[in-house]
């Protein structure tokens, strides 16, 4: 115990006076003295595996973690460290199973009003993305909804989903009921479902005022956000307004707004076929040959970008219709 205790003390002094490297080290050492001692103690291993964790060494941490379980097999918190290191190394159908087994020792190992600290069904939900299971993504989202189904973060997440397998009025549903939560149980999250909802009624074309309600009472709250959330949440915004102006058929300040913001969307196909269609239809507008031809070169541009994309079968396929 001894060992193991120096090992833990270790870890919590790696921040300051020592350097990590030479912490996790040492700490290392101790546990594997606790182990010839007593190799049945599961929070040795899982000291270990933690110092492996710590120094992003995922390889190495798995084992360690593998031999904590097994010995105790109820730690939801080790399970979904290694759930962890499988999806940091990319390894996302290991990751999902072990997700699926945090989730399954307690459904409500979660962290539901905190967008940005993923839980068990967040990061379950974001490996079965990465597996293109899209159908898989919507089921733990909704299980995650029907456990907590005042949280609006859920509610949000499933939204997302819904938009990305494009079906557009559930998604719309959701970040409705995400709106309709938010003034009752307020917690930061409202500007997102905002956004979601006014680039959904964009996409559609059917409801521009609507959009531009959403995008307004969305730049009201963000002003409150951190300024690297800000800028992100800004720019969706801004390629959602240049949406707006291309059904408007304002074609000139729609491609300023799709140009400018899509530095911050270069990986997602979306953005892409936007400015792919902006392009487009701004070539038709003229009758130089010479300005069309630009616009049609630069639309080309943007499919070919999509084609090379991974994932996402609907864009490629509409990439494939165009050049």
């Amino acid at each position: 115990e001894a060992h193991l205790n120096n090992a833990e003390f270790l870890l919590k002094k790696e921040s300051y006076q020592i350097k990590r490297d030479k912490v996790y080290t040492v700490a290392r050492i101790e546990c594997d003295k606790a182990i010839k001692i007593d190799n049945k103690d599961f929070s040795t291993f899982l000291v270990k595996g933690t110092t492996y964790y710590s120094s992003r060494q995922y390889a190495k941490a798995i084992p360690e973690y593998e031999k904590s379980v097994e010995l105790n097999f109820s730690q939801k918190a080790t399970h979904y460290n290694i759930g962890l290191c499988f999806y940091y190394m990319g390894e996302y159908e290991k990751a999902s199973k072990a997700f699926q087994t945090v989730l399954k020792l307690d459904p409500k190992y979660t962290s539901p009003d905190d967008m940005n600290s993923p839980d068990a069904y967040q990061i379950l939900a974001m490996s079965l993305e990465k597996l293109g299971d899209m159908n898989g993504e919507v089921k733990i989202l909704r299980d995650a909804v029907n456990v907590h189904p005042d949280k609006v973060k859920y509610h949000i997440l499933l939204g997302k989903s819904l938009k990305r397998k494009n079906d557009l009025d559930e998604a719309a549903e959701e970040f409705r009921t995400a709106l309709n939560l938010d003034k009752i149980n307020f917690q930061k999250m409202r500007h997102i479902a905002l956004t979601e909802l006014a680039d959904i009624y964009a996409d559609n074309g059917a409801d521009i005022n609507s959009a531009e309600i959403y995008i307004s009472e969305a730049k009201d709250i963000i002003e409150q956000l951190d300024p690297e959330e800000k800028e992100k949440i800004i720019s969706q915004m801004e390629n959602t307004a240049g949406w707006i102006y291309f059904n408007l058929n304002r074609y000139e300040l729609a491609i300023k707004l799709l140009e400018k913001t899509l530095s911050k969307f270069l990986n997602e196909p979306k953005f892409h076929s936007r400015l792919a269609v902006a392009y487009e239809n701004y070539a038709n507008s003229f009758s130089d040959l010479k300005l069309k031809k630009e616009y049609i070169n630069k639309s080309e541009t943007q499919w070919e970008i999509i084609s090379n994309l991974k994932g996402n079968d609907r864009y490629k396929k509409m990439a494939d219709e165009h050049l």
